[in-house]
């Protein structure tokens, strides 16, 4: 995909460069012409290399919001901004494997993410510590709303549709929300437990454990006791 680019303009006409390149003697000096060249065609360097991650045709990192992230960056950026609204620029998005320990971000498509890392390796802005069905996290940035999912409205490609957790297992639940966590994901040993699959299973789980298994639960007390 190409970035919009803003348009190159030296602080001289093409006339006055080339009157700058020559020698006293009238020879024009081509290596300067061939890289003023080089650079008013966007290139990343005078040989051709890719242009760097978050850089526009002036060198400048590349302004985006959210809505328009898809327009502003790189297939491999995302847009680092300080909430879902305002401008950011286009940073190279981390690799998803690694992200680092659970602390749930918030998104700016509604899903709740691993943490804001793993978010940001999907080319998601996440600007709010929590999850979405939550009330976020300080600093006066609200997270965005809940992406709704059910069996006819599907999450986006890597995410999951899980219901809230409720007291008790009761009726038929069909409507859930969207959470995402990477393949390599751990969750933190020793954390309270007071979690119940709904299903057969009889095992006490960790918040993290009980979402991770991709099937309905329910709140328990601490210890499940």
């Amino acid at each position: 995909m190409s970035r919009r680019r803003l348009s190159l303009r030296a602080a001289g006409t093409p006339r006055d460069e080339a009157q700058r390149s020559r020698h006293p003697g009238g020879r024009l000096r081509v290596a300067p012409m061939l890289a003023a060249l080089a650079i008013a065609s966007g290139c990343g360097s005078f040989f051709g290399s890719p242009e760097p991650s978050g850089l526009g045709s002036d060198g400048i990192k590349n302004g985006c919001t959210w809505a328009t992230v898809h327009e502003d960056c790189l297939l491999n950026e995302y847009c680092d901004a300080p909430d879902c609204t305002h401008t950011g620029t286009c940073v190279a998005r981390p690799p998803p494997q690694k992200s680092g320990e659970l602390n749930w971000a918030c998104g700016c498509d509604g899903v709740t993410y691993w943490n804001g890392t793993f978010a940001r390796a999907q080319g998601v802005t996440a600007p709010t510590l929590g999850q979405c069905t939550g009330s976020g996290s300080a600093g006066g940035v609200n997270p965005a709303d809940p992406l709704a999912c059910s069996d006819s409205k599907k999450c986006p490609a890597g995410a999951v549709c899980l219901p809230l957790a409720t007291s008790n297992c009761n009726g038929t639940v069909t409507q859930g929300y969207c959470w995402a966590w990477p393949d390599d994901f751990a969750c933190t040993a020793g954390a309270q437990i007071g979690y119940l699959s709904c299903g057969t299973s009889t095992k006490c789980m960790t918040e993290c454990e009980a979402i991770t298994a991709r099937a309905r639960y329910r709140m328990s007390t601490i210890n499940c006791k």
